[in-house]
């Protein structure tokens, strides 16, 4: 970025100092470093009652808790932070749903790494993919975890807020916002954490593993319900950053440095007289070695930022230490002060360390010491220290010149037995280089809003009018080299300070888009940047350089400072916005979607009826894009996409559009529009093309038979070639909590079968043709066990309980319940699939469990499974049935492979359905890198680990052309959502892994063909078949023989007023095909269950694919763009493929 400004002076850098460049931080009753600073200086005590705004929060968070609200006495009085649930997360790029999701010291830390990135003048994208490291510091503590408390209110999102909120996870967050490649970890050992990770990262940039470290740490109380006499008084809360380099290469760069690390040591007390207790020997020789490796005469220091505060007898035995090692330097009386900043803002717990680093610097920057406060103010050092060369700093204290720069220690010990201590030593003084002879300065400013930038401007006139002219040229580079640059822009060409403060006044008081006056430029563009700029633009002079900056062109910096020299400034740094980020803070209520007429009708109703009420389709789709999105704004013109939307919220907004505007708009439509604009532009198409439109479900008459939907006609088929097997049967086991009255459950299930059509269902041939048959009554007799059983015994009893249905009979259902011996009952439900799926599985129990609980019945269904049948046959013959069949005409018009695994065992003339289920879970850390790498590239986690499956699949066959079977939850209208029956649709899905592809290059494909495959899946899977004109083959299932299912939600536990139910994790023994992937998303992680053929596979086999499929999806998550072929994971070894078998 142009030329560096050498100007410091002083003592030459060894190769082994480092320099602090950058400091940021929130701390209590302070809105800045400064006003820290100036609040030690005043003795400003910081202990306080917790703030009102806050009390309220936790107030609210005990009562949906089940407790009560306390008066202000119950809260401990501590150094509280005035606010911790206001967070900026527009400008992360997060929906406020996500960001109410992340633990309060998360989001703070996030914006403390950006300000300190900023302040050091690094801002925006100057680090990108760069060896930065990122050192946190923590520690686990009994204080209450915020993802337990959202789990609290919000038990359905317990897996996001689980996952999102680990603490291995916050400098990774940071790590993958950034971009950045050096290490990134967590340090905890216990208080000490954070120096200790200011230590770990010194000697990162020493090792070259890094070139430059951010280090940070953060301590909230988030519930401090104690008793304010209890244990715990007098703590505080603040969240922080640093950004480290070498001295060397900050004096070369023109860094702004703040102080120089000489030297830090970290040792440990081994044995003392307790487990956690002090040893004074050991921190003795820890300040000796620090002392060592900074190379200082202990001699020099000016003073000690010491951990505790005078005010236990472990912080009298650390002054004791501090005595005798610094009596071996010098024996001059009252020679070296003793601070701490737990005096001011009180204990900060593992924070305690960095706090008082920055203090410390802050200290040496201002060249004076701040008193002792608070705690220590009544104490006096002992009387065996009265000769010491120590002394505690009881009033402000000024340093004048020395023969050495000043310097300070910072010491920080834990109950792990880890201590550290760090020695600081005043920057080098800057020295003024030659300044060019009064040329027109670039100055240019952005924000992501207009009031945003509008502060900014105050802030920046703030400085400027305190600003030497010589600075002027260095604030503008740093302002216009060392920041983002954002939608909203001024530029401005400088002439002096008078005219630089002019033209900022001018803007601080009038609104950007009304000022006129020469030389000062206001723009706002839709995206951050537009276009490069030109070479030539550079040609053309500022004003020309700032039209086009406004206008959203990216200026080439280094342009522009390549023939000077420069430094930077320690500037403003981005006012972030505060909204509230809280737990709850998701929309409750479903905006209400009204049936619209074409817009151009809605607009002309308005224009004669100006009285005229009700959103217009732009309205409505803009709140279902903030409710499903979780967003209180949002820009008509951001992508679906990058609000942060998948498939799961893409469904959810279609099927309501659908429900109101009676049309069979698709999640590929709006993949395709992803925008509020586009899609709104595309819904007028759509409303005046009457062939898109859909017909409402209508309620049938009653008929003596009824057709069977397709889905249904595949399993009917299925079971007249495998007629004595169980492979469609549906059991589960769920086990009861509670007192049950068998009676209420025996009348609760019989009105649920009244209620459902499908429940009273059984299967006729009628002239060759399968049919329903409704049963107007059918009881279903819960079978009672006559003997208690062991919670052991369920699997074999539930596999015993599984028999054969007749089709012909009904109900296709049956229960049992049995006592446990442990008070509790299990009971065993057993459905054919022809009737059920999994969603109905959960609606059948959720209505069981309402039933039980009340006498009033739910209200009446509007439409019953076989008018689905027939209205979704008669779709299918409605001029849909052509393009659906020449889309997958197309798609296997060549032949089509056979996928041949190596397997355990031969495979069998004839298929084989006996089966077993194989459970192999990845971490939750594991688990949120793939969430991020999902959120960076926009591709839906579905995609992303069927890809990885179709890889695995390539890896053990040598076979790029893979065909995987998947299923998706056919119920495209909202009024399907409460019917139990079978709705699932099968889909092949084919992709070819190319071995020149990337994995990125892989990811568009699959992604692109699920999205056309899911568009055209109401074509039957069995016509499907019948139209490719297989070969039959007993020994394989046609098209496919694998398959894969992602589960987004899983809920086994189910609860009413007085019952608890928990649905047991079961298998019935079957297994469809060769090898079926389930994947569940679930608090541990993402989890994988292999169901297998055991003719085939040995379960030994099946984990360690279960392991290759993990390690495999990590390391392409991790290189995407190496290509396919160089991955030993993938194309280890050459697989013969010659008599690969294909059907024809």
């Amino acid at each position: 970025m142009g030329k560096k400004d050498n100007s410091y002076t002083g003592h030459s850098p060894e190769a082994r100092d480092l320099a602090i460049i950058g400091m940021s931080g929130t701390f209590p009753m302070a809105s800045s470093l400064q006003q820290v600073w100036e609040n030690q200086i005043r003795s400003l005590d910081c202990i306080r009652e917790l703030p009102a705004n806050r009390r309220e929060a936790i107030d609210h968070y005990v009562q949906a808790t089940g407790g009560s609200a306390r008066d202000g006495n119950s809260y401990a009085k501590r150094a509280y932070l005035e606010e911790i649930d206001g967070f900026d997360y527009a400008f992360f790029h997060l929906s406020q749903a996500e960001a109410s999701f992340m633990d309060p010291t998360q989001r703070l830390f996030l914006q403390s790494v950006w300000h300190v990135l900023e302040e050091a003048g690094y801002g925006g994208n100057q680090l990108q993919g760069t060896r930065t490291g990122v050192f946190y510091g923590t520690s686990e503590t009994p204080e209450y975890k915020y993802s337990q408390m959202v789990t609290n209110v919000q038990p359905e999102d317990r897996v996001q807020a689980t996952l999102g909120n680990l603490t291995s996870l916050i400098p990774s967050r940071i790590s993958y916002l950034m971009d950045w490649r050096g290490p990134s970890m967590v340090i905890d050992t216990s208080g000490s954490s954070s120096l200790v990770a200011l230590h770990q990262a010194c000697q990162s940039i020493r090792a070259g593993e890094c070139e430059q470290a951010v280090v940070g740490t953060g301590w909230l109380n988030l519930l401090p319900l104690e008793d304010p006499a209890a244990a715990g008084k007098g703590s505080g809360e603040a969240v922080m950053a640093v950004l480290v380099k070498s001295l060397e290469k900050a004096v070369a760069d023109g860094d702004h440095i703040h102080a120089v690390i000489k030297g830090s040591s970290v040792n440990q007390d081994g044995r003392s007289f307790a487990i956690g207790g002090p040893n004074a020997s050991a921190q003795e020789s820890l300040l000796v070695q620090a002392w060592e490796d900074a190379g200082i005469d202990p001699a020099s220091l000016s003073f000690i930022e010491a951990h505790g505060a005078l005010e236990t007898e472990a912080d009298l035995l650390e002054l004791e230490s501090l005595h005798r090692a610094l009596t071996s330097y010098t024996d001059a009386p009252k020679h070296c002060a003793v601070t701490s900043v737990v005096s001011h803002l009180g204990h900060l717990q593992h924070a305690t360390g960095l706090a008082g680093l920055i203090t410390s610097v802050l200290a040496l920057k201002n060249r004076q010491l701040p008193p002792m406060h608070h705690l220590a103010s009544n104490r006096a050092l002992p009387e065996s220290l009265a000769n010491s060369p120590l002394y505690l700093a009881e009033q402000v204290q000024m340093w004048t010149e020395q023969q050495h720069p000043l310097r300070c220690g910072v010491s920080s010990f834990g109950i792990s037995g880890t201590n550290c201590h760090v020695v600081l030593e005043e920057a080098p003084a800057v020295r003024r280089v030659d300044e060019p002879s009064g040329a027109d300065l670039l100055f240019t400013l952005s924000a992501r809003s207009e009031s945003v930038l509008q502060k900014l401007i105050g802030d920046y006139l703030d400085v400027v009018k305190g600003c030497e002219e010589a600075d002027l040229q260095h604030l503008c580079y740093t302002a216009n080299t060392g920041r983002g640059h954002y939608e909203h822009r001024i530029a401005m060409v400088i002439h002096n300070q008078a005219d630089f403060v002019e033209k900022l006044t001018q803007l601080r008081d009038q609104s950007l888009a009304s000022v006129q006056r020469a030389e000062v430029y206001y723009g706002f563009t839709a995206s951050e940047l537009v276009e490069a700029a030109q070479p030539e633009l550079y040609q053309l002079g500022l004003a020309a350089l700032c039209q086009a900056y406004v206008a959203g062109t990216d200026l080439e910096w280094s342009r522009l400072y390549a023939q000077q020299q420069y430094r930077k400034l320690s500037l403003p740094v981005y006012p972030f916005e505060k909204h509230r980020c809280w737990i709850g803070m998701q929309p409750t209520e479903t905006p209400v979607v009204r049936e619209h007429e074409p817009v151009a009708t809605a607009v002309a109703q308005v224009e004669a009826a100006p009285e005229a009420t009700g959103p217009t389709l732009e309205q409505t789709v803009k709140e279902l894009f903030c409710h499903y999105l979780g967003y209180d704004e949002i820009d008509e013109a951001e992508s679906f996409y990058e609000l942060g939307g998948d498939s799961i919220v893409a469904v959810k907004i279609v099927n309501d559009i659908n429900n109101a505007l009676h049309q069979d708009v698709t999640i590929v439509d709006l993949f395709n529009h992803p925008s509020v604009q586009e899609f709104c532009a595309f819904l007028e198409q759509v409303q005046a093309d009457t062939s898109r439109s859909v017909s409402t479900i209508q309620r049938l008459e009653p008929r003596a038979f009824y057709p069977l939907s397709p889905s249904q006609r595949r399993v009917f088929v299925m079971t007249q070639f495998e007629p004595q097997l169980t492979m469609y049967n549906m059991p589960h086991a769920a086990v009861i909590e509670g007192r049950l009255d068998i009676n209420k459950f025996q009348a609760a299930l019989n009105r649920v079968i009244r209620r459902h059509d499908s429940l009273r269902t059984s299967f006729e041939f009628v002239q060759h043709e399968p049919m329903q048959v409704i049963h107007d009554h059918v009881d279903v007799e819960i079978e009672m066990y006559s003997h208690p059983i062991e919670e052991a015994q369920i699997q074999d009893e539930l596999r015993a309980f599984t028999k054969l249905f007749d089709l012909k009979k009904a109900p296709l259902i049956r229960v049992a319940l049995a006592e446990l011996t442990n008070q509790k009952h299990v009971c065993f439900l057993d459905m054919h699939h022809i009737i059920s799926d999994g969603t109905s599985m959960s609606i059948f129990v959720n209505e069981l469990l309402h039933q039980y609980e009340s006498e009033s019945e739910l209200a009446p269904l509007s439409i019953q499974y076989k008018d689905y049948a027939v209205w979704q046959n008669d779709r299918l013959q409605a001029g849909q049935q052509e393009k659906l069949e020449q889309f997958w005409a197309d798609k296997f018009s060549d032949r089509l492979p056979v996928l041949a695994l190596p397997t355990d065992h031969s495979r069998p003339e004839r298929r084989s359905f006996e089966g077993d289920l194989l459970q192999v879970t990845l971490g939750k850390e594991q688990t949120e890198l793939l969430y991020q790498f999902s959120k960076r590239t926009g591709v839906t986690t579905y995609v992303i680990l069927l890809a990885a499956y179709h890889l695995l699949l390539t890896k053990h066959s040598g076979q790029e052309d893979v065909i995987i079977g998947t299923w998706v939850q056919g119920r495209p209208v909202k009024e399907l959502n409460e019917l139990i029956g079978m709705f699932v649709q099968t889909i092949p899905m084919r992709n070819h892994a190319g071995r020149e592809m990337t994995f990125t290059e892989f990811l568009k494909q699959v992604q692109a063909n699920t999205l056309q495959s899911f568009e055209h899946q109401d074509y039957p899977f069995e016509d499907i078949v019948n139209n490719l004109n297989l070969k039959r083959d007993l020994s394989r299932n046609p098209v496919f023989d694998v398959a894969f299912s992602l589960q987004n939600m899983d809920k086994p536990v189910m609860n009413s007023q007085s019952l608890q139910m928990e649905l047991l994790p079961t298998h019935n023994g079957v297994a469809l095909f060769d090898i079926t992937l389930y994947m569940y998303e679930t608090e541990e992680g993402l989890t994988s269950k292999w169901e297998y053929s055991t003719s085939l596979f040995e379960a030994q086999t099946i984990e360690q694919w279960g392991q290759d499929y993990y390690e495999l999806l990590l390391h392409l998550v991790n290189h995407p763009d190496v290509p396919l072929a160089e991955s030993d994971l993938i194309f280890q070894k050459q697989v013969e493929v010659e008599n690969v078998e294909f059907l024809f």
